[in-house]
C-alpha cells in the first residue's frame, strides 16, 4: 500500500467510526450539525498548510480516497460502505473500471468448474 493510501485511511477512520455510531451521520458532524459549506474554510487551510495547489475540496477527497482504495485492492464493497452506499452499483460504475482484475476475477470466481481434460488416445485424422 502506498504511503498516501495509509494516510488518507488514517484520515478517514475517526470519520467512519462516527458514521457507524451516528445513523444520521450524512448530517452530523459528532454533535455539531453539519451544514453545505462547513467544509470549505477547513479544507482550504488545510490544503494552505499542505501547500496543495490547487486546493481539493472534501468531493474531490472522498473521490481520490475511492479510487486509491479501488486501485490497491480493497473490495468494492467495503468502499461502497465506506462512502455510506447500500451496495456496490455506484462503486462499480465509478471505480469499478480502477480495479486491475476487477472482471478477470469476476468471472474466475463465478465461471463454472468442468473438472481437468483426461489425457485420451484420440488422434486427429489429419486437419479436422
Amino acid at each position: 500500500m502506498s504511503t498516501d493510501f495509509v494516510e488518507l485511511n488514517r484520515w478517514f477512520a475517526p470519520i467512519r467510526r462516527d458514521q457507524e455510531l451516528n445513523p444520521e451521520y450524512g448530517a452530523h458532524w459528532g454533535a455539531r450539525l453539519w451544514e453545505k459549506s462547513h467544509q470549505f474554510r477547513p479544507m482550504n487551510e488545510a490544503c494552505k498548510n499542505a501547500k496543495i495547489v490547487p486546493a481539493i475540496g472534501f468531493h474531490g477527497l472522498r473521490h481520490t480516497w475511492a479510487s486509491l482504495s479501488v486501485m490497491n485492492g480493497m473490495p468494492l464493497l467495503v468502499v461502497a460502505k465506506n462512502l455510506g452506499h447500500t451496495d456496490t452499483r455506484m462503486v462499480e460504475k465509478h471505480y469499478g473500471h480502477l480495479a486491475p482484475s476487477y472482471v478477470a476475477d469476476a468471472v474466475r470466481a463465478g465461471a463454472p468448474r468442468f473438472g481437468t481434460v483426461q489425457n485420451t488416445n484420440v488422434v486427429s485424422m489429419g486437419g479436422v
